[in-house]
């Protein structure tokens, strides 16, 4: 019965990892679209998703935004257990620099 009961666990602690995963990837796209519109960008929540969702190429300067914030925060969550450090920062504002200087 024990061995049961550990086996069942470690389902139930799998299951609960992809569902935090899942969880922050939902808010990092939501972050992304929603700050991205507050500074500007212009598009509908739907659209916006689609694009991520479906790894699409952005078609303007607003889509490029949005995906720039995405990008960023995978990456953010992707490394939430890292130290925020200096080298971190510029890694991420080179990154984006770089993604928008590209898209112009």
């Amino acid at each position: 019965m024990i061995c049961t009961l550990e086996a069942h666990w470690g389902v139930i602690l799998e299951f609960q990892k992809r569902i935090k995963q899942s969880s922050l990837l939902a808010l990092s796209w939501r972050e992304a679209i929603s700050s991205s519109q507050m500074e500007g960008a212009i598009t509908t929540r739907k659209k916006a998703k689609e694009m991520i969702q479906q790894e699409k190429k952005p078609k303007n300067k607003s889509e490029q935004m949005i995906l720039n914030n995405f990008i960023t925060m995978k990456y953010i969550v992707q490394n939430k257990n890292e130290d925020l450090t200096i080298d971190n920062l510029l890694y991420i504002h080179i990154k984006n620099h770089k993604r928008h200087k590209d898209s112009i």
